[in-house]
């Protein structure tokens, strides 16, 4: 594959799915060669990070920069190098499966029924419920391949690029598979096709204006796969911002919340992660920040249940 440039692809997903022994072998040191020189440097430059948040970037989310410190590497260790001040712990808190849920809200909002909503208020697996289709005979065998189409086909992903795609997970799929996948998904959540219809629609001659619902924030020159991202992650980007602005309000303004003192030390688009005192302190923050992060979440989806999880950790690490 060949850039727009023209010069030969040297990006991971080019260097994996090229399946040659060396330019596997070539990605593992680009990645190594990332650890070292991004993200050691922000170690060596401790003891704390201030990184630098702008608030509303083209998609709708924040952006984050010196560090960036919303995308950080799972591997290597380095999240686990990150500690509390002496007598605090983390308490870390995102919520579950929101971009579906926001999905299902907006399929509500667009076509007044949504196969998305019950099956989430009904409490069912969402990806099983994919993987039913996909095979009916031994679902659990399949939830990893429909966990991976959940999460790509919503943004306009063709068979063809749900492959690649794919690869990110360590999944192999072929283009007869690819297409498989994806008609089982468009037949476990049909109102996709009326979703898909209204965007292309929109795009038809060109790119479109979205209109985000709730906010009534408008991104303009949207193409097909931008405009099918933006109705949900733009509904989740907002819900989330306004969580964090909710507790902020109870850590600094109101002295009888849990939540008082417990000051926000980073923001990962759909986690609030804060540093609470050891202790009945710590359960009784994470318990309240639950609380506000769905409650104010809620606002956003009034018809979709909303959850989140919280945990207390000595070290930037949920295991």
């Amino acid at each position: 594959p060949r850039t727009e440039k023209g010069s030969i692809k040297t990006d991971t997903d080019t260097l994996k799915n090229s399946g040659h022994p060396i330019l596997l072998a070539y990605s593992e040191s680009k990645a190594a060669e990332k650890l070292a020189s991004t993200y050691a440097p922000i170690l060596k430059n401790g003891p704390t990070v201030h990184p630098n948040y702008q608030v509303l970037v083209k998609s709708g989310r924040t952006s984050c920069r010196r560090p960036n410190m919303q995308n950080p590497p799972r591997g290597g260790g380095f999240r686990g190098c990150f500690k509390p001040r002496d007598g605090r712990a983390f308490v870390l808190c995102d919520y579950d499966q929101i971009e579906l849920l926001a999905l299902a809200q907006v399929h509500l909002w667009m076509f007044g029924s949504s196969a998305l909503v019950d099956a989430v208020n009904a409490g069912r697996d969402l990806h099983l419920e994919v993987a039913a289709k996909l095979h009916p005979e031994d679902p659990p065998a399949y939830r990893q391949f429909a966990k991976v189409a959940n999460y790509g086909f919503p943004g306009g992903l063709s068979a063809e690029s749900f492959m690649e795609y794919a690869q990110g997970f360590g999944l192999d799929v072929d283009r007869e598979q690819a297409e498989e996948i994806r008609t089982a998904w468009l037949d476990t959540w049909p109102e996709m096709r009326g979703y898909f219809r209204e965007i292309g629609n929109a795009t038809r001659w060109g790119n479109t204006t979205v209109i985000q619902w709730i906010s009534e924030r408008q991104r303009g020159g949207c193409s097909f796969t931008q405009a099918a991202n933006s109705y949900f992650q733009g509904l989740v980007s907002e819900g989330c911002k306004a969580a964090v602005w909710e507790v902020q309000k109870q850590v600094y303004t109101q002295p009888a919340s849990d939540l008082f003192g417990c000051p926000v030390v980073a923001f990962l688009h759909d986690e609030i992660i804060l540093e609470a005192p050891i202790g009945v302190k710590a359960g009784a923050a994470a318990v309240a920040l639950e609380k506000t992060m769905v409650e104010t979440m809620g606002r956003f989806l009034p018809d979709v249940k909303v959850s989140a999880g919280a945990i207390v950790s000595t070290t930037w690490i949920k295991g």
